[in-house]
């Protein structure tokens, strides 16, 4: 664990965040997919497609399963879980409006992971071939298509840089760190993430005990950086947090 760093109240200097407004989104959504905009392009191609209802904790697909669709969130939350040959389970991501997933379906491989939603979930059914045809002639979709890859990409080798190379407080540093550019929200104190991340929560992502989690939880609110009570995760110092998540960021863009 790194010491020494003077913790900084964000709400001191809002030049930290360009067009600062409070309530505003932690960062630009280019790493979404415009939902409703993939709507409207099918539409204009002939394709008929909508979001389709699904009740809580319901199962979308199982690990091992055939992959033949991809999926849009519109509104609600997914988890992607996958299972180790020793029974662990492991929350690979947490997926909100405008995350695309089961991109496995691109390649015909089997499901990695199950998907299983936590709240009343809406979501756009897509085959590949759909995709293919929605994107053709548009810029835009194939730009944001191509990004949404790249960044789940760069995700994934930084958790998995920091769960090999780093402590467990860096692997908490760089877990929040996407955590909050899916789910902050800029506020005066800092950015709040929107959706509730419970200790077990995080212990489950990160693939360790609740107490070791808990642990990394208190190292880090020591050192001014988050604060998090019953769920409700505060982000005080992103840079901060950077300096934990940054070495296994670049590595992971290498």
């Amino acid at each position: 664990m790194r010491g020494g760093r003077k913790a900084t109240d964000i709400s001191a200097d809002k030049s930290r965040w360009p067009g600062y407004r409070k309530g505003a989104r932690s960062i630009d959504t280019v790493r979404r997919i415009d939902w409703q905009k993939l709507l409207r392009q099918a539409a204009r191609k002939g394709l008929s497609l909508r979001a389709v209802p699904y009740p809580t904790k319901a199962l979308i697909f199982g690990q091992g399963d055939p992959s033949a669709e991809l999926y849009v969130v519109c509104e609600g939350l997914v988890k992607l879980v996958h299972v180790l040959q020793d029974g662990r389970s492991l929350t690979l991501g947490l997926l909100g409006p405008g995350d695309l997933f089961g991109k496995s379906a691109l390649t015909g491989m089997a499901r990695q992971a199950y998907a299983q939603t936590l709240v009343s979930t809406r979501l756009l059914r897509i085959k590949p071939q759909e995709l293919v045809e929605i994107c053709a002639g548009s810029a835009d979709l194939i730009s944001a298509l191509l990004t949404v890859l790249a960044q789940d990409t760069l995700e994934l080798q930084a958790r998995l840089l920091a769960a090999t190379r780093g402590c467990l407080e860096d692997e908490l540093a760089v877990l929040l760190w996407f955590l909050q550019e899916h789910f902050g929200k800029v506020t005066s104190q800092g950015i709040q993430l929107e959706t509730k991340f419970s200790v077990q929560t995080l212990a489950e992502m990160l693939g360790h005990s609740r107490q070791r989690v808990d642990e990394a939880c208190i190292a880090l609110r020591a050192e001014g950086l988050v604060e998090a009570h019953y769920g409700q995760v505060l982000i005080k110092d992103l840079r901060a947090l950077q300096a934990h998540a940054r070495p296994f960021l670049m590595g992971a863009g290498e």
